[in-house]
């Protein structure tokens, strides 16, 4: 009874140990706006980003593997002449421009995934900062790495790209448009489409009734081995 009390216990204590969350999984932003405005049009609107259309395969927010989606995930945005499948915003040239994801809650996140698109607007370089609202206007919080760079390589079957970035709990990031692939800048920065790579929770966890259970009944085994 000595033992199967001990081995309770270490499995309570594993329970207690074990992280929340999610652990290098897809998370899809369930809102998106930005200060410059969405595109009207039918097909162009900012959504575009976030909804996975043009994807070669569909994922399930808080389940697909982020690394092996991103490898093996293309995006159809046609070509510079017949775009689709792309958000764009509703300002022309002139940045920063602002696109901010809502994640619908609090992820600790490291990752974004990117693909372009095809148009001549694509979104080229960018800054990310996390913020404890979605509103750009009154402040960001902490910058997401440093500037990144991506590559203008959308197309009917573009590729997947990965910017990664130290681990960060928060809800709301914005992107911070820098520039696109359009040498004079006159035209709607647009990107074909965006997930973020959400691990594991840092907060501490709160004692699972698992957890609960598995302690009571050890001391159960223990009090009757006395």
């Amino acid at each position: 009874m000595k033992k199967y009390g001990a081995k309770v216990l270490a499995l309570a204590a594993a329970a207690w140990m074990a992280p929340a969350g999610f652990a290098g999984v897809i998370v899809q932003a369930t809102g998106i706006s930005s200060p410059q405005g969405t595109q009207s049009a039918s097909g162009y609107e900012l959504i575009q980003i976030v909804n996975q259309s043009g994807l070669s395969a569909a994922y399930t927010s808080g389940v697909t593997d982020f690394d092996t989606y991103l490898a093996s995930t293309t995006h159809n945005s046609g070509d510079e002449y017949t775009t689709t499948n792309t958000g764009f915003t509703n300002t022309l040239g002139g940045f920063p421009q602002i696109i901010t994801f809502d994640l619908g809650g609090v992820y600790s996140i490291s990752g974004l995934g990117f693909w372009a698109t095809a148009n001549i607007g694509t979104v080229t370089q960018f800054r990310l900062f996390a913020d404890n609202d979605g509103d750009p206007n009154n402040g960001v919080g902490t910058q997401l790495g440093g500037t990144f760079n991506a590559l203008a390589n959308g197309g009917a079957a573009g590729p997947g790209q990965v910017f990664s970035f130290g681990t960060t709990l928060t809800q709301f990031i914005h992107l911070y448009v820098d520039d696109s692939s359009w040498i004079d800048n006159e035209v709607y920065p647009g990107i074909g489409e965006v997930v973020f790579n959400a691990g594991a929770s840092s907060e501490v966890p709160e004692p699972s009734t698992t957890m609960l259970v598995l302690i009571g009944v050890a001391g159960i085994a223990i009090g009757r081995r006395r």
